[in-house]
């Protein structure tokens, strides 16, 4: 049973980031688009903003399997900061196991969810 839900987990995540792809690729990306960080229960996140409308609200660690939020307001900082300058590239902003090691995230040691 709890295999069955990790994977419903993992596909409600993977159509949270499509839905996110499909909204940002409607929404032009220019000198307006910014991010910002939030404080959330037990921690930070971050969002993506045009103008006031937000287009990504991340209150957890992506990838990492759980509800984790950032630690630290300086690790939510460096990961949206990333996904805007991916966004800027014409990338999809999606974070990897691999971007939040080389930003030296901390988050605990879990399955990966997507990678």
């Amino acid at each position: 049973m709890q295999n069955i839900i990790k994977m419903i987990n993992k596909k409600i995540r993977i159509g949270i980031i499509a839905v996110l792809f499909l909204s940002l690729t409607h929404c032009q990306v220019d000198n307006k688009v910014n991010y910002r960080v939030i404080r959330v229960e037990n921690g930070w996140g971050y969002e993506l903003y045009n103008q006031e409308r937000i287009v990504i609200h991340q209150e957890i660690i992506p990838v990492i399997e759980g509800n984790n939020p950032f630690l630290s307001r300086k690790d939510a900082r460096k990961t949206g900061k990333l996904a805007l300058q991916k966004l800027y590239k014409g990338r999809i902003p999606v974070i990897t196991r691999q971007d939040l090691d080389s930003l030296k995230i901390l988050y605990p040691e879990t399955d990966i969810m997507i990678d």
